[in-house]
């Protein structure tokens, strides 16, 4: 049985409850490697634009304007990586021809898309009869999904209700935390439109979200399928919209700062290029993304790629690590048994392929140990 925790909040770790928009950079930056297969031949592009081909993923433009270099960045492991530059000319131009309205005709054309979108996962609805759409974050203090569901309620449950149509699924559930009002509020104001789905509650558990602890929480049955929220919002993009998603929602919080926020941003954003919106209360301080326990430590220079969900601007940790002292608290905590105690005794050599790098080992950890270090598989 996995172990389902509490984590303890913060009071100096505040997450504000509007969103702050900064969408005008001057210049994004999109990871590329050498083999990429470029699909423009020119240097201008507009918004929405495909530039290149990598690694079997196509890399749209998010903002109109010139191709300039190729540069060196941080990218979201904290290792410094290839970036195509694009400098913004601010007007936004682009080859759109989708719709802006948040209305779906469920058409022959519609169900035939949804056919063919994302096949290795969505194909994987056939025989279901449930869908649980999961609005959750599995870490502390990121409001991303909670925001989501706030301002695009609508538009995720309709994109919901007509993929439940085209795989025949008999009822929708929509997961979200008892703690996040905004959310609950969202999703009932309209919920009565859709007599298929219904809404259900859960307790603030940390990784409620992570699909294996739900699917043993709730004792799922092999013919419901978990469904993201922001994974359905994204496609709403590409199906109805017809456009690549361009912007991110990402929280930007920590005990450094006076003035947390969540910021909409534009893809390839510099992280650089934001910190004029905050105070900081300290000169020194560390940069975590994606969470303070998952997450990683990186610097100023890091662009904001769409896997990027949070950032910590954190105060530098002045507890020092001390020995091991064998109590054991790693392995009780550690939800697969992962015997966190033995990695940090071969400095690392012992690794467990089951460790997801949830971070308990390294919280609970009484001599300070960031446990986490030595577990990691290097991905």
């Amino acid at each position: 049985m996995k172990k389902y925790i509490t984590i303890p909040k913060d009071v100096s770790i505040k997450v504000q409850s509007e969103v702050t928009e900064v969408l005008s950079p001057s210049y994004v930056y999109l990871p590329i490697e050498p083999s990429a297969h470029m699909l423009v031949q020119k240097k201008n592009v507009y918004k929405n634009d495909a530039i290149y081909e990598c690694n079997g993923k196509t890399f749209y433009s998010p903002v109109s304007g010139n191709i300039t270099r190729i540069v060196k960045k941080q990218n979201g492991y904290g290792k410094e990586s290839l970036f195509l530059q694009i400098k913004n000319n601010f007007k936004e131009n682009d080859h759109y021809v989708g719709v802006d309205h948040t209305t779906i005709v469920f058409s022959n054309s519609l169900k035939k898309k949804i056919l063919e979108y994302q096949k290795d996962t969505w194909g994987l609805l056939k025989g279901k009869k449930k869908i649980l759409l999961c609005g959750m974050e599995d870490e502390p203090y990121v409001a991303n999904t909670a925001f989501l569901l706030k301002y695009h309620a609508r538009e995720i449950l309709l994109l919901l209700d007509a993929l439940a149509s085209t795989y025949k699924i008999e009822s929708i559930e929509i997961l979200v935390k008892e703690t996040d009002r905004d959310s609950i509020e969202a999703i009932e104001t309209i919920l009565n439109t859709y007599p298929n789905m219904s809404l259900m509650l859960l307790p603030d558990y940390y990784l409620l979200g992570n699909e294996l602890f739900l699917k043993e929480y709730l004792h799922l049955e092999e013919d419901t399928f978990i469904l993201k929220a922001d994974k359905i919002f994204d496609a709403y993009y590409d199906l109805i919209k017809m456009r690549r998603k361009e912007f991110l929602y990402i929280t930007m919080t920590g005990n450094a700062i006076e003035d947390p926020k969540v910021m909409k941003v534009k893809v390839g954003t510099p992280l650089k290029d934001l910190l004029e919106y905050f105070s900081f209360r300290e000169d020194e301080y560390e940069i975590h993304i994606n969470g303070l326990l998952m997450g990683k430590k990186v610097d100023q220079e890091l662009i904001l790629e769409d896997d990027i969900r949070a950032i910590y601007f954190m105060k530098k940790n002045s507890l020092k690590e001390q020995e091991c002292i064998h109590c054991g608290k790693c392995n009780e905590v550690c939800p697969f048994g992962c015997e966190p105690y033995k990695s940090l005794q071969t400095n690392g050599l012992f690794q467990n392929p089951k460790c997801i790098s949830c971070g308990l080992c390294s919280f609970v950890c009484p001599r300070h140990i960031r446990l986490q270090k030595y577990l990691e598989r290097g991905d």
